[in-house]
């Protein structure tokens, strides 16, 4: 007599989706200090395989890593003028050379003109948000305010920059 039903596989855990509107109505527990965990720079980005200019995020980790190399898992979301990166932790990267490093990740979105307000969102329900200037014809962008918008609990964990030794344009 078999144990197990035949014809049928395992079941399998299924995995908890992470959306970032669901981090945005979460409120984060209290904490007394305010530690920066991320970095969050701004730059433009050519693509030339695809001939397309993009504006482009890097997020990285304040904390380096020996061990493994690491990614920071980011979702992104766009409607006209709001960029809402869901930061979700982190996921290991295939290297056979590691050295220390902080987690990096890169996304991109199409090509902007004018003013830019980009959220970094966590899990736990933190936000924190930056306006930014962009204006791709005379190859400028601009950090114009870093804030924490109005939520019970919320914290500081992020910065925002522009790295301009990042910028790639047309030739």
């Amino acid at each position: 007599m078999p144990l197990r039903k035949k014809g049928g596989a395992a079941p399998t855990s299924k995995p908890r989706k992470r959306s970032i509107e669901k981090a945005k109505k979460e409120t984060p527990a209290e904490q007394n200090e305010n530690r920066i965990e991320y970095y969050v720079d701004a730059f433009f980005s050519y693509d030339k395989n695809e001939h397309v200019g993009k504006c482009a995020f890097r997020v990285r980790t304040e904390r380096l890593f020996s061990s493994l190399e690491y990614g920071v898992s980011v979702e992104i979301e766009r409607e006209k003028n709001v960029v809402d990166l869901g930061l979700f932790g982190l996921r290991t990267k295939q290297s056979y050379a590691v050295k220390p490093a902080p987690a990096v990740s890169i996304v991109e979105i199409e090509e902007t003109i004018g003013a830019v307000t980009v959220n970094a969102v966590k899990p736990d329900g933190a936000i924190n948000s930056a306006e930014y200037e962009f204006n791709p014809y005379t190859k400028t962008m601009t950090l114009v305010n870093e804030f924490l918008p109005e939520k019970k609990n919320n914290r500081l964990f992020c910065r925002f920059g522009v790295a301009e030794e990042l910028h790639t344009f047309a030739e």
